[in-house]
C-alpha cells in the first residue's frame, strides 16, 4: 500500500508541470488548424491492472489528467497431489493519471495508480508508469506501460504481487 501511495503522490506532484507542458507556449490555446483531443476513449487493454485484460472508457477531465474505469477478469487453474482446482475473477480497474507533454502534442509519458477490485474478495493496487500515443480529434490512443500488481486485501494478507505490463488501443470521440 505504501507504494501506492508513493506513486500517487508523483503523479500529482507531476500533475503541475504536466498542466504547464499542455498548456504550451500560448497559456492553453491550440496551434491555429489544430484540433484537441477527443476528451473520451473506448479502450481495450492486454495485461494492465485488470491484469490479464480489461475493457472500459477514459475520460480527459483536463489535459492533464485522465479517469480510467474497466472490467476485466482472469482464470487460475492448477493441480495440487492430483487435485485439480479452477478460479475465476472479475476484477474492477480504476486508475488516476497525470500526462506528461513530452514535445509533440500527440505523446505524453504518463504516471498513475489503480485500484482494482477482485470479485470476490481482494483488493489489488497497481502503480503505472507509461508512454500514449493519442491522434489529434477522434482518432486511435494507443498506450505502453508498466504496470507492477500489489495485494492490498485479501485473505492471504498484503504484499507485492508480480511485475506487470499492459498494451492499451483504443478510440476516442466527443
Amino acid at each position: 500500500m505504501k507504494l501506492s501511495t508513493v506513486v500517487f503522490s508523483i503523479a500529482v506532484a507531476l500533475s503541475g508541470g504536466a498542466r504547464a507542458a499542455a498548456q504550451g507556449p500560448a497559456g492553453g490555446a491550440d496551434a491555429p488548424g489544430e484540433e484537441p483531443p477527443s476528451p473520451n476513449v473506448i479502450f481495450t487493454e492486454v495485461g494492465g491492472p485488470g491484469v490479464f485484460g480489461s475493457v472500459g472508457y477514459e475520460r480527459l477531465v483536463a489535459p492533464w489528467l485522465s479517469l480510467r474505469g474497466g472490467v476485466g477478469g482472469f482464470v487460475v487453474s492448477f493441480s495440487f497431489f492430483g487435485r485439480e482446482s479452477t478460479s475465476a475473477y472479475v476484477t474492477f480497474p480504476l486508475t488516476v493519471s497525470a500526462l506528461i507533454g513530452l514535445g509533440a502534442p500527440e505523446v505524453a509519458a504518463e504516471v498513475g495508480v489503480s485500484a482494482v477490485p477482485v470479485v470476490p474478495a481482494n483488493l489489488l493496487g497497481a502503480g503505472s508508469i507509461g508512454i500514449r500515443y493519442r491522434q489529434a480529434g477522434d482518432g486511435m490512443v494507443l498506450r505502453v506501460g508498466y504496470t507492477p500488481l500489489f495485494v492490498i486485501a485479501s485473505e492471504g494478507g498484503q504484499g507485492f504481487a508480480g511485475h506487470w505490463g499492459g498494451v492499451l488501443l483504443g478510440k476516442s470521440f466527443r
